[in-house]
Order: C-alpha cells, then structure tokens, then sequence
C-alpha cells in the first residue's frame, strides 16, 4: 500500500462555480477573510464568464493557486496566466473526448491530471499514461465505486497505488442518496456525493481513505467559504489529526 502524504498535508479552500455556488460572494468571502491561497473550480463558466472571474479575483489577497480545474475549452494562454501570476502547477481535466483532444497537443501536458468522474471508460485509463497522472476524487470513488457498486471501479485502488497523484478533490457524501441531473458532466441521476455539503458529518467517509490521499487537497463544495473554513478544521483535526 502507498502511504501518499510523505509530508504534511494542505488542505485548501475552493472556489466552486456550480450552479448552487455564487463565485461572486466567494470573492467577497476573500477579501472579507484576507484569504491568500485557494482552489480553482470555474468548471461551470463559459470563457467569458471565467475571464470575469479572473479579472475580479486580482482585486482580492489571492497570490497562489495550487490547483486548477480545466474546462474542455479552456486554453494554454488560461493555463499561463495561472502559471505566470499564481505559481499554479497542477491542472485537472475530465477524460472526456473533447477535453482529452483539446489537450493532447498542449505544452503544459505534463502539469494536467486526469480526474477520476462516475464512470472510467478505456480513454480514463489511456489517458492517465499520456498526461501528468491522477487527479484523485475521493468522493466518486466513495459513491460510484463502493456505495453504487459501479464496476468500471472495480481494479481502482491499485490504479490509485500505483499512478502518481498530484492532487484531490474533497467533496461530501451523504448518507442518504438523491436525483440530480448533471448533464454534460455525469451519466448518473442518482447520487450519494454532493458539492453542496448538509453537514461537516457527510465528510467523515475520508477516513476509509486517508493512507490513499496525496499532499494537496482542495476542498470542492458549494458552501460559502465561511463554511468551509469550519470543513477545513474538521478534516485536519478530526480526520487527518494534524
């Protein structure tokens, strides 16, 4: 078994732009808590929508972003732009086959991580040896391998052992599953994992997986960043104990 965090973990905020996330008062949030480093989701923005956002968060404390998360029409100029002002050298994409095309190419390959979503298809699996490695969701493993039996994860933790990992997300797993429709980002309507976290309870799952995890965690939720301060407590001092 690997032991992942050779060194002390980080656990960082996020910035999450899904539909129940409002980015702009998490901007407010920054500047409200001198908040210096945090994760990047502008998963849900079109590229106007996420230059804004660039724009509006160079008004804030903000001087590192340790991760990422691409978009399928996200560009190399976007990834500079992190590089150059926020020391960013971690970027993750989905393994689907338009995020895959647009990145096979790109010269910052060796700084993207494949992320493991609901289901892991043969181009998850190729994809993991043509880029960086694994971005490692622990929340869809929870849910879509262990709790929804789903066997496209059946051979995960040794891909998980044995793949180098440069970060994960951190997102809730409730106890009691509901129907959400995705669309462009999942094939299940039912789900036990959940961005918008009802307690600081629907974390504990982390436990099972703590041996598993690597050094930089971004916490991936739609709570404001006042609520997630009180996660990031929760997982390192009751789950990591540090």
């Amino acid at each position: 078994m690997v032991l992942r965090m050779q060194n002390q973990p980080r656990v960082y905020l996020g910035l999450t732009t899904t539909e129940k996330s409002d980015w702009k008062e998490k901007i407010e949030e920054i500047k409200k808590f001198s908040i210096k480093e945090i994760a990047l989701f502008p998963t849900a923005l079109l590229p106007g929508e996420r230059h804004e956002l660039y724009k509006e968060l160079e008004n804030t404390p903000i001087e590192c972003i340790p991760f990422v998360h691409l978009r399928h029409d996200s560009s190399d100029d976007e990834i500079e732009y992190f590089v150059t002002k926020y020391k960013t050298q971690r970027f993750n994409i989905h393994s689907t086959p338009d995020a895959l095309e647009k990145f096979a190419t790109s010269k910052y390959k060796d700084m993207i991580y494949i992320e493991n979503t609901d289901r892991l298809g043969k181009e998850f699996f190729d994809s993991l040896k043509e880029f960086a490695g694994l971005c490692f969701d622990v929340a869809h493993w929870e849910d879509y391998g262990i709790k929804q039996k789903g066997n496209s994860y059946d051979n995960f933790a040794q891909i998980v052992e044995q793949t180098k990992i440069g970060f994960s997300h951190l997102s809730s797993v409730r106890e009691v599953g509901y129907e959400r429709h995705y669309e462009y980002f999942s094939s299940h309507d039912f789900h036990y994992s959940a961005h918008l976290m009802e307690k600081v309870e629907d974390m504990d799952y982390l436990k099972k997986y703590v041996e598993y995890l690597p050094e930089i965690l971004g916490i991936e939720l739609e709570n404001t960043l006042e609520e997630q301060i009180e996660v990031k407590e929760y997982i390192e001092k009751v789950i990591l104990k540090i």
